[in-house]
C-alpha cells in the first residue's frame, strides 16, 4: 500500500510547480501567468517562494535549488534567489525610475539541482504613480521650543516595501523622516517638529517615495505657536528642575490640570 502511495504522490513532487507566497499567494505551474500588483517606477520588488515542494501540507526536501528573472523589462535590473535558500526563496526585482507605466511582464525561471527539473512562468507588475495615498493632520499647537505634533497616515496601495519620506517645507525645524509601510497596509505615525518664535507657521508637510523623490504629495497645514503659561508649564513638567523634590509635583499637576482641561 505504501509503495502504490509512493507512487501516486512521487508525480506531484516532480511537478512542475511553484508556491508563491509574496506579494501575492498563487501556485504557478510551468508556463503559466501571475499577476504580482501594482509598483512605481523606481521601486524594488521581491517575488518570494517555497524552495520546498509542499503536497497536502506536508513539505518535501525535493525542492527548487534557485530562482532568477531571465527576461526583463528594458532597463530593469534583478538578484537571484541565493542558492539553496531555504524555506523562502527571495528574488529582487528592481523598476527603473523611467519605466514605461502600464503592465509589464517578467519572465521567471526556477529550476532544480538535484532533479533537472525547471519551470518558466511569467509574472506581471502594472506600473503606476497613483501607488500611496495619506491623510495629514493639518492644525498642531504648542508652546516655544515645545514639539508641533502632527498625525499621519499613509496607505501603500503597491507590491514594494521601499520607504516614504516625511519632511516638511520651513528652513528650520523640519527634518526628513524615512518610514517603512509594508506593501498593500496602512500606518500612522506621528511628525514632529519644533519651532522658535511663538506665531502662527502656513506650511507643507510633505510625503515621498525614498527611491523616487518626484513621486510626492504635499499638505498644507498650520503650526500654532503660542507664548502662554500653559506651555511652559508642559514644558517645565517634561524638564530638568532646580529643586525637583519641591517643584516636580506642582509643575506637574498645573500640567496636568491644563491637559485635562484643555485650558
Amino acid at each position: 500500500m505504501k509503495a502504490i502511495l509512493a507512487i501516486a504522490i512521487l508525480p506531484l513532487l516532480f511537478a512542475n510547480y511553484i508556491t508563491i507566497v509574496s506579494p501575492v499567494e498563487q501556485i504557478v505551474q510551468d508556463n503559466s501567468t501571475i499577476f504580482l500588483g501594482n509598483a512605481a517606477p523606481g521601486e524594488s520588488i521581491y517575488i518570494e517562494a517555497y524552495s520546498k515542494t509542499i503536497f497536502n501540507n506536508t513539505v518535501y526536501d525535493i525542492g527548487w535549488s534557485q530562482m532568477k528573472a531571465i527576461a526583463l523589462p528594458e532597463g530593469w535590473e534583478s538578484t537571484p534567489t541565493k542558492l539553496y535558500e531555504n524555506p523562502i526563496m527571495k528574488l529582487q526585482i528592481k523598476i527603473p525610475t523611467n519605466a514605461k507605466l502600464g503592465m509589464n511582464a517578467l519572465k521567471i525561471f526556477a529550476y532544480n539541482a538535484y532533479n533537472k527539473q525547471n519551470i518558466t512562468f511569467f509574472a506581471f507588475v502594472n506600473v503606476t504613480n497613483d501607488i500611496f495615498d495619506a491623510r495629514v493632520q493639518n492644525y498642531s499647537s504648542s508652546g516655544v521650543m515645545q514639539p508641533l505634533q502632527y498625525s499621519i497616515e499613509i496607505r501603500n496601495k503597491g507590491i514594494s516595501d521601499d520607504p516614504f519620506v516625511i519632511n516638511c517645507s520651513l528652513p528650520i525645524g523640519c527634518s526628513s523622516i524615512p518610514v517603512v509601510v509594508l506593501h498593500n497596509t496602512t500606518r500612522k505615525v506621528t511628525y514632529e517638529l519644533i519651532l522658535p518664535d511663538a506665531k502662527k507657521y502656513n506650511f507643507n508637510i510633505s510625503i515621498s517615495l525614498l527611491y523616487n523623490p518626484k513621486l510626492i504629495k504635499n499638505f498644507g497645514v498650520v503650526g500654532d505657536v503660542k507664548q502662554e503659561i500653559k506651555y511652559d508649564f508642559i514644558a517645565t513638567s517634561q524638564g530638568a528642575l532646580i529643586s525637583p523634590i519641591v517643584e516636580a509635583p506642582i509643575y506637574n499637576l498645573l500640567a496636568l490640570i491644563f491637559k485635562i482641561f484643555k485650558i
